[in-house]
This record gives structure tokens, sequence and C-alpha cells, in this order.
């Protein structure tokens, strides 16, 4: 035995001679090491592996959640254009669509009253020239008021009245047409001016109402026509028959009134200090 080795343990050479202590110990190391590096090297490569990977994941990760961030922005960004480019596409709505209601309007009023004289015009001259029919027909209308205001003028529309109620169905058409302008001419005797409210189409609901008229019953107790127009047309409606005491009356000017109906209550009248 030789440095705690036995005779079996002891390496022989080729030539059948021992070897020498120094290198068996050497020989003993290198495979310990050799060992070590095997168990410890494939450790430190995963471990450098993994963290690679890592790396990329996390670079991946973020180059995702940048791209989702760009597409939550660009998402906002065009939801936040197409909300502007709605409001300002209904206020140029609201701005344009009562001027061009109002242009045509007056046009097609111009453009009716132009035409009444036209044929006489265009017979007179040999053709037509706007606005001559309208400024005659203005002046006609002018002069007519002035003429009804004479003591001459009021017996010939008398005289002339007279004999438009003998015929039978001018006489219903000239004499309807006639009350219904009177009524808007004349509001301190029609009572037009008047708004209230009444329980319609059964208690509990209020709708607005024209006072048009007023009346007696056989008991002497008072009546109001009430005209209760539709919205938004207020053109159409119904009229009922009730007294003072079903009625709500209210400060509510006609013109007030006549806005909050079209607009279908989105227009409300204004307060009175």
């Amino acid at each position: 035995m030789c440095l705690g080795y036995t005779k079996s343990q002891v390496v022989y050479s080729k030539q059948n001679k021992p070897l020498p202590l120094c290198i068996l110990f050497l020989v003993e190391v290198l495979a310990g090491l050799n060992h070590i590096v095997y168990r410890f090297l494939p450790t430190v490569y995963n471990v450098k592996i993994n963290n690679q990977v890592n790396v990329e994941r996390s670079n991946l990760l973020g180059v995702s959640r940048r791209f989702r961030t760009m597409k939550r922005m660009q998402r906002l960004s065009w939801s936040w254009l197409g909300k502007k480019l709605r409001v300002q596409f209904l206020m140029g709505i609201l701005i344009v669509v009562p001027i061009g209601a109002t242009i045509l309007i007056l046009v097609w009023i111009f453009t009716a009253i132009d035409n009444i004289l036209q044929p006489i015009i265009s017979s007179i001259w040999g053709h037509t020239i706007a606005g001559i029919g309208f400024g005659i027909t203005i002046v006609l209308i002018y002069l007519a008021g002035a003429v009804a205001n004479n003591i001459i003028g009021k017996k010939l529309i008398h005289y002339g009245e007279s004999l438009v109620a003998r015929v039978p169905v001018v006489r219903q058409l000239y004499t309807g047409i006639k009350q219904i302008l009177e009524s808007f001419s004349k509001p301190g005797e029609s009572g037009f001016k008047e708004i209230v409210l009444v329980e319609f189409p059964r208690e509990g609901m209020r709708a607005i109402g024209f006072v048009t008229n007023e009346s007696f019953d056989e008991s002497g107790e008072k009546l109001l026509h009430v005209f209760i127009p539709t919205s938004p047309n207020p053109t159409s409606g119904f009229l009922q028959i009730m007294g003072e005491d079903k009625v709500t009356r209210t400060n509510m000017s006609v013109e007030d009134a006549l806005k909050m109906i079209i607009s279908a209550g989105k227009v409300l009248p204004t307060q009175k200090s």
C-alpha cells in the first residue's frame, strides 16, 4: 500500500510497472473537476439561455404593449375627431336649416304674389319682369286698406259684401275666410292672445290651448272656446268648449306657446320677471 492505495488499486503502466503517485493524484483531481464542470456548466448555460429568453419575451411584451397603446390612441383620436365633426355638423344644421327654411318660404311667397300679375305684365310688355307683380300687388293692398278707412270706401265694401252674400258657395267661403282673418287681426276681440292649460285628452294630462272666443250657456255660465293644437303641426287640432273652472290660465305669450308646440316641448317659454 502506498499513500492509502492498496496493491489492487495501484495502476500499472504498459510495461507492468506502477505509475507515480503524483500522476495518480493528478488523474483523480482532473476526474473530479471534469465531473464538476459537466454538472455545473449546463446549469450556467441554461441560466444564460433563460435570461436571454426572458429578455426577448419582455421585449416582445413591451412591443405588443406599445402597439396596443398606439392602436388605442388611434381609436381615441378617430373617436374624438368623429365626435368633433358630428357636433360641428349638428351646429351647422341648427344654423343653416332655419335660415334656409326662412329664405325658401320668403322666396315662395314672393314668387306666388309676383305671379299673380305676371300674365297682365307679359301682355303689356311682351315678357315677364320679375318683381313688378309683387310690387304692384303690395301697392294695391295698401290702396285697398286706405280706401276701406274712408266713408265712401266702407259703403263700397258693404255693397260688395252684400253682392257676395247672394252667391251660395262663395258666401260661405268669403265669410269663413274673413272671420279667420279678423280673428288674427283683432286679438283683443277674439281672445286668441290668451294661453291656457286644459286637461286633455284625459284627466291628469295637460295640454296647451288657445282661447279663441267666449260664449254663454242658457244659465248664463261663461264658456271658453279653446283650440288645442297638435304637435309639431299646430295647424290642426281640437276645439273644446268648457267652463272657466276647467282651465288653468297662464302668462305665456302666443309666440312662446307656438315655439313650444312646434319644437315638441324642446323650447321652453321665456321666464318673465
